[in-house]
């Protein structure tokens, strides 16, 4: 593409939410397309011609000003009146509403009182790191689709760490149950486990199995959503840079 450089560099210098910086960049390369070609018809050499498109379409500081400003969400806007050391918990917070939540329905609808005392630490182990990468994805999903932030510091927070905190989620359960059930067998082949003992003892690790395996999923569902979410908006998959093309969501 002739003019995607320059396209590029004004992408990564322009703060627009996604799909509106996408929308203004495609609009002003058709505009520079047709400028070139008018010039290309007046009589000037293909290097004159791409110059003067380019200068007459030039965004100044003013233009580019106006249109962040005519294209910043509402949502944002308030957020960016608070002074800078509250808006960062604010996004903390909006991200740990949901997950508190999701706890709070837990510990009413499932037996979690039962599961935490039998589960043991690896049961506590999973949760822990289950609702950090739980937290991880939620601010994530506030940042970059409720404030519709897309600028390059927010979207270099797009790392695989979540996915990764949920892969160790059921690791630790998985370890957890069957060091568990190695109790239980240990414990039935000597003969210690006999009549209801038996059932007790075989259902005792399930819990943390079933923990880590749900906050897991939870992780990688809530992951592939905000990814699918990104796409929609035509976020690249990378924060725009002017130094080589970005290869779209």
């Amino acid at each position: 593409m002739r003019f995607e450089l320059h396209l590029l560099e004004l992408e990564a210098r322009v703060d627009l939410p996604y799909p509106e910086r996408a929308l203004v960049i495609d609009e002003l390369a058709g505009e520079l397309e047709a400028a070139y070609a008018q010039h290309r018809a007046s009589g000037l050499s293909p290097e004159a011609a791409e110059a003067a498109a380019l200068d007459q379409l030039r965004l100044d500081p003013g233009a580019i000003a106006s249109l962040e400003a005519l294209h910043l969400p509402a949502v944002r806007r308030a957020v960016a009146r608070l002074p800078a050391s509250l808006s960062g918990w604010v996004e903390l917070l909006a991200a740990a509403l949901p997950l508190a939540g999701f706890m709070a329905f837990a510990f009413s609808e499932v037996p979690m009182l039962l599961f935490l005392r039998e589960g043991g630490f690896a049961l506590w182990l999973s949760l822990a790191l289950g609702a950090l990468a739980l937290l991880l994805e939620l601010q994530r999903a506030v940042v970059w689709l409720v404030l519709r932030d897309h600028s390059g510091a927010s979207l270099r927070m797009d790392t695989p760490t979540p996915l990764y905190l949920a892969a160790a989620t059921l690791c630790v359960g998985l370890q957890g149950a069957a060091l568990g059930y190695y109790v239980v067998v240990g414990l039935w082949a000597d003969g210690r486990l006999e009549g209801r003992r038996l059932p007790e003892a075989l259902r005792e690790p399930l819990p943390t199995l079933v923990v880590a395996a749900t906050l897991a999923a939870l992780v990688v569902l809530l992951h592939a959503s905000i990814k699918a979410g990104l796409r929609a908006l035509r976020v690249p998959s990378r924060p725009a840079s002017s130094g080589e093309g970005e290869e779209r969501r």
